[in-house]
């Protein structure tokens, strides 16, 4: 018995001088992790010796690269730096120095991404695209699109969104309606949906029609940027929208009413119920399409002594033969006494006798005869000058081009 106690006395001593010894030669005990980091991500190490982290929703969470700090002197397994699969928790084992060790288990969750909005909303055809005005805080995307010549045929939606979101109905397809809303949903990751609102507007602001019956259907140039004008018509009207017309000096355009039409789905201010106006200075209309584009319109009358066919333009003629009496229709304030034909190459001057026949056609009240004195017409563009038994002298914009037989 005695002989049993000294044995395990000799034992306790033994250990105790063990552990004695390693404390001498500095062997360390400590096995804890310090820090766990993934993608810059810090998990949290809690007191159970379980780590924990929250990770972005696009992770691969079967291949996650984790960066571990541990006590000096001890080491982990696996080791820092070293793939895993998180798709379940994972135990992480650190020695330390003195060969004691301590189960530490980590977890990893994604959070579910919550963005779900749309960030471009294309329309496109064969021909024409269009990218829609986007507002993320009233949920709508807005296009404005002429609806002329084919541009809102055939338009397929071309839609990015927020990552990973999912759209429906989904992109690359034909939108729905273009005169009616459409409604686009767009699902976050974790379920949360917003509807979009996507509305095609047109854009067209012109006026379409312009009449004005209390005068004779006198010619309107239009609206169209590509046509020529004579300069003096134009003088202050560069880079703007503006539509010429002509009348004479004696009709009364003080207080004309015109009938006007606009593009579809647009407004015009004065409003089309309230369009009279003294026509005696410009007046200016501006109509508003449907996707809110302005656009302002100045009329323009010139007042003219006396007024022929193909005289709107710069370069317009009225053609005869040689050898034709030439004639003209026009309306005038006053009837042409006489008139001289010149020559615009050679600036020769042909005199002629005038005899007229008041008589209708078109716009036109009256048609003269012209009567060279004395000479014959020869080929060539001439410009008529009148004059007029007011006592008027009218260099005329009437061109007249005599062709060879």
């Amino acid at each position: 018995m005695e002989t049993k106690k000294l044995l395990l006395s000799l034992i306790v001593i033994l250990i105790l001088f063990q552990i004695q010894c390693k404390k001498d030669l500095g062997i360390s005990n400590e096995k804890d992790i310090i820090s766990f980091e993934i993608d810059g991500v810090n998990g949290i190490i809690n007191d159970d010796n379980t780590i924990s982290i929250s990770g972005f929703y696009n992770w691969d969470i079967n291949k996650l690269t984790p960066q571990i700090k541990t006590s000096s002197k001890s080491i982990i397994t696996p080791k820092s730096g070293v793939e895993q699969d998180f798709s379940d928790p994972v135990i992480y084992t650190v020695t330390a120095e003195d060969g004691s060790t301590k189960e530490y288990i980590v977890s990893v969750s994604l959070i579910s991404n919550g963005n779900n909005e749309i960030t471009q909303f294309k329309l496109s055809n064969d021909t024409y695209s269009y990218f829609g005005i986007i507002d993320n805080n009233e949920n709508t995307v807005t296009f404005g699109i002429p609806f002329n010549a084919g541009r809102t045929d055939s338009l397929i939606t071309e839609i990015q969104i927020s990552d990973p979101a999912s759209v429906f109905p989904e992109s690359g397809n034909l939108i729905g309606s273009v005169y009616e809303p459409n409604t686009f949903i767009v699902t976050a990751q974790n379920g949360d949906t917003r509807n979009y609102t996507v509305e095609i507007l047109n854009s067209l602001n012109y006026i379409t029609y312009f009449k004005i019956h209390e005068l004779p259907d006198y010619f309107f140039s239009g609206f169209s940027p590509w046509q020529t004008y004579w300069p003096d018509d134009t003088v202050g009207l560069s880079g703007k929208t503006f539509n010429i017309g002509h009348v004479l000096k004696t009709d009364d355009i003080s207080n004309l009413c015109p009938e006007i039409l606009i593009s579809d789905f647009a407004t015009m201010v004065p409003s089309q119920d309230n369009t009279c106006n003294d026509f005696n200075q410009d007046v200016e209309y501006i109509v508003t399409s449907e996707s809110g584009l302005s656009r302002t319109h100045i009329i323009r009358l010139i007042k003219h002594s006396i007024m022929f066919p193909n005289d709107w333009y710069p370069g317009s003629y009225n053609g005869f033969y040689e050898g034709e009496t030439i004639q003209l229709w026009h309306r005038s304030i006053s009837d042409i006494v006489s008139a001289d034909l010149i020559n615009e190459d050679t600036n020769e001057i042909i005199e002629c006798n005038v005899s007229t026949n008041n008589s209708t056609w078109n716009i036109y009240t009256a048609i003269s005869y012209f009567y060279p004195i004395n000479t014959t017409i020869g080929v060539g563009h001439y410009r008529v000058k009148v004059y007029l038994q007011n006592g008027e002298e009218v260099l005329t914009r009437c061109g007249v081009h005599v062709m060879q037989n």
